[in-house]
C-alpha cells in the first residue's frame, strides 16, 4: 500500500513541475509576441525577449524551438509566436508510465503595432 501512495505522490509532483514548465513556456511566448508586435515581426529583440524569459526560468535554451510568423508585419497584421520545449520526466516510475520525453508547446497571437513607411 505504501508503494501506491508513493507512486501517486511522485506522479502528482511530476505533473506539478510539468505544469510549471508549461506556464513558463506560455509566458515566454507572450513576451516574444509583445516584442514582435512592437518591432513588427520576427526580430532579434523578440527572440532575445523569449530567451531571456526562458533563461530566468532555468530552461535549456539549446533545446527550445521558437517560430515567429510573419517575418515582417505591418500595422494590424497578426503575429504568431510558438515556443516548444522538450520535457523529460525526472522520476523513472513516471518515465516508464508516460514515456520518456513530451513536448510542451505554447502559442501567443497578437496584432502588430509597427507602422511601416515607404519601404
Amino acid at each position: 500500500m505504501l508503494w501506491v501512495l508513493t507512486a501517486i505522490l511522485l506522479f502528482t509532483i511530476e505533473l506539478g513541475v510539468a505544469a510549471n514548465v508549461h506556464l513558463l513556456v506560455t509566458g515566454a511566448a507572450r513576451e516574444g509576441a509583445r516584442r514582435a508586435a512592437i518591432d513588427g515581426g520576427d526580430t532579434p529583440t523578440a527572440r532575445q525577449a523569449i530567451s531571456r524569459y526562458l533563461a530566468l526560468a532555468g530552461l535549456d535554451l539549446d533545446t527550445v524551438t521558437v517560430t515567429i510568423k510573419p517575418t515582417h508585419a505591418s500595422y494590424g497584421t497578426s503575429v504568431r509566436v510558438q515556443v516548444e520545449v522538450p520535457y523529460a520526466w525526472r522520476t523513472p516510475l513516471v518515465r516508464q508510465l508516460l514515456g520518456g520525453i513530451v513536448t510542451i508547446k505554447a502559442e501567443a497571437v497578437t496584432r502588430s503595432e509597427k507602422v511601416r513607411t515607404g519601404t
